[in-house]
Formats: structure tokens, C-alpha cells, sequence
């Protein structure tokens, strides 16, 4: 019986070693509070264009109270961000298949600068 345990453990390793060398891509990993959009895969496999979004953070959105309902209690209502809040943004990466490595895209358009709010 141990012999068989040995057999089987030996056999795990070489099919991992075998899968790690078939599977040489390393995965890509998003950071806190960004999510993915769209995805586009280049036509020779080895590039993908992402369009990330991220949150802003910081930002409140308005709570709108929501009078009539079925329910007959208050809701509320899902708003967005208030104007003079940080505002989320959306960039357009391309990340290389094999390493998972990430290059933003320079689209000529540049992020604009924080606004000072009067009180």
C-alpha cells in the first residue's frame, strides 16, 4: 500500500511538471478596485486589449430617498458620484499573453488636473 501512495505522488509531480511546462503563462492580476471592462484578443494570440476601469476612491455618491413604492417603506435610489467628488477613470491597456505583463495605451489625451474647491 505505501508503494501505491509512492506511485501516485510521483505520477502528481510529473503531470504538474508536464502542465507547467505545456502552460508557461502567468497570470494577471487586478488590483484593488479595478474591474475589467472589454476584452479583445489580437489576432495572433500573443497581445490582449483591455479597457480597465477604476474606481475613485474618496467619492460619495447622493442618497435620493425614493418615496413611492411598492413596498410602501423608503428606498433608496442608486445615484452617481457628485460633481466636485473624484470621478473614476478608464484606461486601455494591452497585456502581453505570455507574461502578463501591462502597458497603458497613450492616447494623446491627458488626465486633467485637480481642481481646488472653494469653500
Amino acid at each position: 500500500m505505501i508503494e501505491a501512495v509512492r506511485e501516485r505522488a510521483e505520477t502528481a509531480r510529473e503531470q504538474e511538471a508536464k502542465r507547467k511546462q505545456r502552460e508557461k503563462r502567468k497570470p494577471f492580476n487586478l488590483t484593488t478596485g479595478q474591474t475589467v471592462v472589454n476584452l479583445a484578443l489580437s489576432p495572433d494570440g500573443k497581445y490582449i486589449i483591455a479597457t480597465m476601469a477604476e474606481q475613485a476612491t474618496g467619492a460619495k455618491n447622493a442618497i435620493v430617498p425614493n418615496y413611492v413604492t411598492e413596498s410602501a417603506y423608503t428606498e433608496d435610489i442608486p445615484n452617481r458620484t457628485k460633481v466636485g467628488d473624484t470621478q473614476g477613470r478608464t484606461r486601455l491597456v494591452i497585456i502581453d499573453v505570455e507574461t502578463g505583463e501591462m502597458k497603458p495605451v497613450d492616447h494623446g489625451q491627458r488626465q486633467p488636473a485637480p481642481t481646488t474647491r472653494r469653500k
